[in-house]
């Protein structure tokens, strides 16, 4: 394979990158750049990782990847794109951090940039399944449903037991209204990886790309309460509330989301809809974004 390098980040492939390092540096190098564990225990490892002079630019570059990523999940979005910027200039040629870091600017000429990224790396028999996740959420974004869970099915034979696989493809199933796979697909997920919050919102999601808000609002209650500065479930709701043609509450719960994460977009979105009364029950603006979490 040519393209042996940089994308075995996230999946168990890390170890090929392991051959040359210690025994200590290489139990870190997999704690960071395998996507599982506690994300306390992932940011210190790729926090000492990154430290370690002996790592190759190759190595390095993996490693600020993956604590970009971590960064991302804790919601430290500008230390996230510190982190893919550094390692795109220890190595220019990381397709991975190329496409994550245009992936999270959010723009269409951003997006344009990730797929080519992307489209490189599968071009080059990557084995990594995250590439193919993030170009399944592009595909997502621009509703080419069926394309997307066709990538997904290409991550799922490289990894079959990665979580957000199966919840990237539930969401993509309920949009495209299988209902039955939708629901397999997320019960599957939190069976890989239970998340009390997560699956709520997740499933709160599922049920609104099936037309069925009256499913989701619960959900979203309940997980709003257990944490209630999550601007994602605020918007989820706010879909919710469109769906239901009850704008002032969608629009209300928009604002929340917006109070809690200026730079928002998908909120910004929604606002917009609202504003000029495009109110034709669509979702599709919020799955981008959760089809793109690899988390």
């Amino acid at each position: 394979m040519r393209f042996l390098g940089f994308l075995c980040i996230l999946v168990s492939l890390a170890s090929c990158q392991t051959a040359t390092m210690s025994a200590s540096t290489a139990q870190l190098y997999l704690l960071c750049t395998q996507n599982k564990g506690p994300v306390d225990t992932r940011l210190s490892a790729c926090t000492r990782l990154i430290a370690d002079l002996a790592l190759s630019n190759e190595q390095l570059s993996f490693a600020y990847t993956a604590r970009a990523i971590v960064w991302r999940k804790l919601d430290e979005n500008d230390k996230s794109v510190a982190d893919l910027e550094h390692a795109i200039a220890v190595a220019p040629s990381n397709w991975t951090a190329q496409a994550v870091l245009n992936i999270y600017r959010g723009t269409d000429e951003d997006r344009t940039n990730a797929r080519t990224a992307l489209t490189h790396a599968i071009n080059d028999e990557t084995e990594d399944y995250s590439a193919y996740l993030y170009l399944a959420g592009i595909e997502a974004g621009e509703r080419n449903y069926h394309e997307a869970i066709r990538l997904l099915n290409r991550a799922e034979k490289l990894e079959p037991d990665a979580a957000a696989i199966h919840a990237a493809r539930a969401m993509a199933f309920a949009i495209t209204k299988n209902e039955r796979a939708a629901v397999r697909d997320l019960d599957r997920a939190f069976e890989l990886r239970p998340d009390t919050a997560r699956e709520r919102h997740a499933r709160g999601m599922m049920w609104n790309s099936l037309g069925q808000p009256e499913k989701a609002i619960p959900l979203f209650n309940d997980a709003i309460a257990a944490a209630p500065d999550n601007a994602e479930l605020y918007l989820g709701r706010a879909v919710s509330y469109v769906l239901r043609k009850q704008n002032l509450l969608a629009e209300r719960d928009a604002r929340k989301a917006m109070e809690l994460d200026r730079e928002n977009a998908k909120a910004l979105r929604l606002l917009q809809v609202l504003k000029v009364g495009e109110n034709d029950g669509e979702t599709t603006i919020l799955i981008p974004g959760i089809l793109l979490d690899p988390n």
